[in-house]
């Protein structure tokens, strides 16, 4: 193998790629471990009573842009 032309082998060079490579395997870690926590945390539920629904289903304001103008 190593007597062909562009074999790469973790022997010829292969450490030496992932010495350079360190901190991107340190950020692909911490993104992992960001995720499982993320994933661990129990979610925010916000109340919403019968008078607030009419507001959340129609959020239309009177200072919004009318249809006749898009």
């Amino acid at each position: 193998m190593e007597g062909k032309f562009g074999a790469h082998t973790m022997r010829s060079h292969g450490f030496a790629v992932a010495r350079t490579h360190v901190y991107d395997w340190i950020i692909l870690l911490l993104l992992v471990l960001i995720d499982i926590v993320l994933n661990m945390i129990y979610p925010f539920f916000c109340f919403v009573g019968e008078d607030m629904m009419f507001d959340l289903k129609y959020p239309l304001k009177s200072n919004t842009v009318p249809v006749s103008l898009l």
